[in-house]
């Protein structure tokens, strides 16, 4: 994808470098700082929204072109929006799927809950017949989000979440935490979440489906006990799809380029080729329209040919002479329709 896009673009060199997740926005941070800003930066949507308060980000609504914008479903383009202002072009998401360990569940004789609050109300016996957590706690700002306590004012100028459902819900959090049946540290941390589910410490994970990868590769033992099932959900009945996105400092030396490449990495022939190679959702308003197409054409032309075999089965099944009244013969004839 590099080697092309220099090809095609004439003076430019391209220079990826990869750094631990941990570290990406207190080393972006000291880069701006000191002057040494690189062109493009791959981000979540919080640390983005976070830098562009900061005033460390360049405004691609402002400064990307309208070809260059276009491309992106508009939700997710909003996402990392500030007033008039977006701050990132959005690069690959990853929906939560939740994956546990069904030996654990089958020591503990229990069923996998199917929201935090059943999972919180399960963790003490759980853990008590596995000596494994049942699950790990999101960061608190998206259990707010989860269980639908607003964490700003309407109008975005103040704190709104200092209410008492949200001192009960952090109180029933610290007495689980308390008692040693769910984790004390690390809440949210997708790396000591997957570390702690491939030790077999821990009994659910709801991250993208590419986690499944990584827990084959280092633990396969692990990976042999996986069952899948929907994430874990809150008041909202809402699960997560993380947004990964790609943004310009606003520091950069080169935001031209550095704009139009960030916008390449993200085009329709790059992420369709991405999502061939990785579990990802895809992005791009053509690229969604051009897979759905074929699986809708797919599944009608399925349902076709079904509808037209079981016509032919029925119409054979109408003629049969059968030493039976016909009001009977009717509902048999019924009863195989609905059965088919």
């Amino acid at each position: 994808m590099i080697s092309k896009y220099e090809e095609e673009n004439k003076g430019v060199k391209i220079n990826w470098t990869d750094i631990p997740y941990a570290d990406v926005q207190s080393k972006l941070v000291a880069a701006v700082a000191g002057g040494t800003a690189p062109d493009v930066v791959n981000l979540n949507t919080q640390m983005t929204l976070t830098l562009a308060g900061q005033g460390a980000l360049t405004d691609l609504n402002k400064e990307a072109t309208e070809d260059q914008k276009s491309i992106y479903i508009k939700d997710l383009w909003d996402s990392a929006k500030i007033g008039d202002s977006v701050y990132a072009f959005p690069w690959y998401a990853s929906p939560d799927i939740m994956f546990y360990n069904q030996d654990l569940f089958e020591k503990a004789g229990m069923e996998v809950p199917k929201t935090f609050d059943e999972a919180l109300k399960m963790s003490k016996e759980f853990y008590e017949k596995t000596g494994a957590y049942l699950f790990q706690p999101d960061e608190f700002f998206n259990i707010l989000f989860e269980e639908n306590i607003d964490i700003l004012s309407s109008d975005g100028t103040a704190a709104a979440f200092n209410t008492q459902k949200t001192a009960d819900l952090l109180k029933e959090y610290k007495q689980y935490t308390d008692q040693g049946v769910i984790p004390k540290n690390n809440w949210g941390s997708w790396d000591e979440s997957l570390k702690l589910f491939e030790s077999g410490k821990l009994a659910i994970v709801s991250s993208s489906g590419s986690s499944l990868s990584r827990i084959k590769d280092e633990a396969p033992d692990i990976y042999k006990t996986i069952a899948v099932s929907k994430p874990l959900t809150g008041a909202t009945g809402l699960s997560r799809n993380p947004l990964m996105n790609l943004v310009v400092p606003s520091k950069s030396e080169n935001q031209k380029e550095a704009i139009k490449f960030a916008n390449y990495i993200t085009n329709d022939e790059n992420q369709l080729a991405f999502c061939k190679k990785v579990s990802i959702f895809l992005l791009q308003q053509r690229q969604v329209r051009i897979l759905t197409l074929p699986l809708i054409q797919t599944h009608w032309r399925d349902r076709q040919v079904l509808c037209q075999q079981k016509q032919a089965r029925l119409q054979k099944i109408s003629h049969l002479v059968l030493p039976i009244s016909r009001t009977f013969r009717m509902q048999l004839i019924k009863f195989i329709r609905h059965a088919l």
